[in-house]
């Protein structure tokens, strides 16, 4: 198989797989007791409330781990740290309460919510942080945002979305 080939499949199967995140978080968002509009240029949306706008956010969070390296983040106490990011801790620790919810009320829209809501959060913290930057905070800036890709890939997978690694 020729360079160029292998490319081309590459760039496929992402697209598929976009996709089909698009199309699956667009039905999987609404409370299943509203109706349901699928709104094509909604659904492939960077930015808001779109399949695209998650898989973008668990993108960030592996370059970011990429950039550290093969090194593990560290046992972190996050409740520890108040700041920004407190929002964003608080959010973590109610993913099993929101998949605990989204299977008593069979309705994958809380856990699609949840992950809006992660990722707004996230990409808040974010762009007011540097979080490579060699200070004594690094790890704890790391653990969470590798926490925060732990969350978004379960969560999605839960919703039986296929996450990508880079777009």
């Amino acid at each position: 198989m020729t360079e160029g080939k292998e490319v081309d499949d590459e760039l496929h199967n992402l697209s598929e797989k976009m996709a089909l995140a698009a199309v699956k978080f667009s039905i999987l968002k609404p409370d299943r007791t509203q109706d349901l509009v699928f709104d094509v240029d909604r659904s492939i949306e960077t930015t808001g409330d779109s399949g695209i706008y998650v898989l973008y956010a668990y993108v960030r969070t592996q370059s970011i781990l990429r950039k550290r390296g093969d090194k593990k983040s560290a046992e972190i106490d996050f409740l520890a740290k108040p700041g920004l990011e407190g929002n964003l801790v608080k959010l973590l620790v109610f993913f099993p309460e929101v998949v605990r919810r989204a299977k008593e009320d069979l309705s994958a829209h809380h856990i699609a919510q949840y992950l809006l809501e992660i990722c707004s959060a996230f990409n808040t913290w974010y762009a007011k942080e540097i979080i490579l930057d060699g200070s004594e905070q690094q790890n704890y800036k790391l653990a969470i945002t590798e926490s925060v890709g732990v969350v978004i890939k379960n969560g999605l997978s839960i919703l039986g979305v296929e996450t990508v690694e880079r777009i």
